[in-house]
């Protein structure tokens, strides 16, 4: 028998039996639904091999025919019986088909909810992410105009501090041109025997600095303002020196025509004396009647020092005061000075001019021929000096005014 079932085991494979629906009807069903779930898997398993292995199986062949027997065994009655296991009956298909396809349906459903669910979440993220970078760029594009208006308003202050000290700079170098003016137009009145040179150079400059104050701001720069400034100061110191050199001629001329005034008028007095000394050169009882004329002798010497008929100072001031309304001047007080009429006298005398103090500036002295107001006006007019002192800021002209073997001698104090 062994060797029946070894042979049987080695050239056939028995075929399984499949489970009815009977069977899987009557199958005893699992005590739990975890069992039966289990069972199921493994019966839908065994159903699937049991197919498949009935399609494979061999013919069964006959068993060998041993001498000892008379016939050949059975096949089934040599095979031992074997208890097959009970296979536990699947559910309904139906049911499973509804089962799988309402999982599938719900798994769809949950997995299109998923994705929907996602993009929304993803969408109000991104709306999110957006309106955050809107916030965020409102933030910056607010915090870099807060700052660009600033940055304006800083330099506006800064331009307005510039410009600020720009004018006051400009304010500070006119005043100061100004004063250089004023004090250049002083020394040209102060000057008026400098000469043309150099009271025609501090005319100049003068001008030049008046022309920059005029147009500082509006073409012409502090720079150009500070050079024509610059300049004035040496043309004035060059027309002072030039007034001094003339003042200290002038006063050595005025010495030299006062001692030869006063030599010759001593050599007069002593020519007097000595026609005088001849005419009483007689007896003394005669000597003592006319010791009257002998007295009279020093009478000679005033008429000596100072020659002429006075002229009227009114016609003079009356000139002088036409040529002033001429240049859109105010008239001056006219006065008639005993001590500028002895002056005059006294260049007369000497057959030529001087200043009657030493460094007076506000006077001028002149003589013209034949003699007239007008034309001795004419002559100071003429000088620049004397033109410059007769237009000058005075109130009162002192006068006086000889005239003398055809000429007109004036000397004129302003005050």
């Amino acid at each position: 028998m062994a060797t029946v079932r070894n042979d049987e085991r080695v050239d056939a494979v028995p075929a399984q039996r499949v489970p009815g629906r009977k069977d899987l009807r009557e199958a005893t069903p699992a005590s739990t639904a975890a069992d039966a779930a289990v069972a199921r898997r493994g019966a839908l398993a065994r159903a699937r091999a049991a197919g498949a292995l009935e399609s494979a199986t061999a013919p069964v062949l006959a068993p060998p025919v041993l001498p000892t027997q008379s016939a050949a065994p059975s096949v089934e009655s040599l095979a031992p019986e074997v208890a097959r296991p009970s296979v536990e009956a699947p559910p309904q298909t139906s049911s499973t088909r509804r089962s799988t396809r309402l999982t599938l349906v719900v798994t769809s459903a949950f997995l299109v909810v998923a994705l929907v669910v996602a993009g929304v979440i993803s969408s109000v993220q991104s709306s999110a992410r957006a309106a955050e970078l809107v916030r965020v760029n409102a933030r910056v594009a607010l915090e870099v105009a807060a700052r660009t208006d600033d940055q304006s308003l800083v330099r506006s202050a800064d331009r307005a501090v510039a410009q600020a000290a720009v004018a006051n700079q400009r304010a500070a170098q006119v005043a100061t041109a100004g004063a250089a003016v004023a004090a250049a137009q002083a020394t040209l009145a102060a000057t008026p025997n400098a000469g043309d040179a150099s009271r025609g150079a501090l005319q100049a400059a003068m001008d030049a600095l008046s022309a920059a104050m005029a147009t500082t701001g509006s073409g012409t720069s502090l720079a150009t303002l500070h050079a024509a400034a610059a300049a004035v100061p040496a043309t004035q110191q060059a027309a002072v020196d030039a007034q001094t050199a003339w003042q200290v001629a002038e006063d050595a001329r005025i010495a030299a025509e006062q001692a030869a005034a006063q030599a010759a008028q001593q050599a007069a007095a002593e020519q007097a004396a000595a026609l005088a000394a001849k005419k009483t050169a007689k007896p003394a009882a005669a000597k003592t009647v006319r010791s009257a004329p002998t007295a009279a002798a020093p009478a000679a010497a005033p008429a000596a020092s100072g020659v002429g008929d006075v002229f009227s100072a009114g016609t003079i001031g009356a000139e002088l005061n036409a040529y002033r309304a001429s240049q859109g001047l105010g008239a001056l007080s006219i006065v008639s000075s005993a001590a500028r009429v002895e002056h005059a006298r006294q260049m007369a005398a000497s057959n030529s001019i001087w200043h009657s103090t030493v460094r007076s500036m506000a006077e001028i002295v002149g003589r013209v021929s034949p003699a007239s107001a007008s034309a001795m006006i004419n002559a100071y007019a003429n000088s620049p000096g004397h033109n410059a002192i007769m237009l000058g800021s005075y109130s009162t002209a002192y006068v006086g005014a000889v005239t003398y073997d055809g000429w007109l001698y004036t000397s004129i104090q302003f005050g």
